[in-house]
């Protein structure tokens, strides 16, 4: 299986990437932007809308995921 390296960001990086409809990972959380909402993806779905903790806004370990 090939592994794909991803660039790291922190979370004000992160904000401008879901805003133009890419996703954000950290550990196992993964995040997309609907409606202007923060929203928490588990296995593919959609689950719940999302705030984030200070130890999640001060990382410095996000990944990105481009969409499309």
């Amino acid at each position: 299986m090939e592994q794909i390296s991803f660039p790291i960001y922190n979370f004000s990086q992160v904000i401008d990437y879901l805003k133009n409809g890419d996703e954000a990972e950290r550990g196992n959380l993964r995040l997309t932007l609907e409606n202007d909402v923060i929203m928490m993806r588990i296995d593919g779905e959609v689950i719940a809308p999302w705030l984030p903790t200070h130890k999640d806004i001060l990382a410095t370990d996000w990944r990105v995921i481009k969409i499309g």
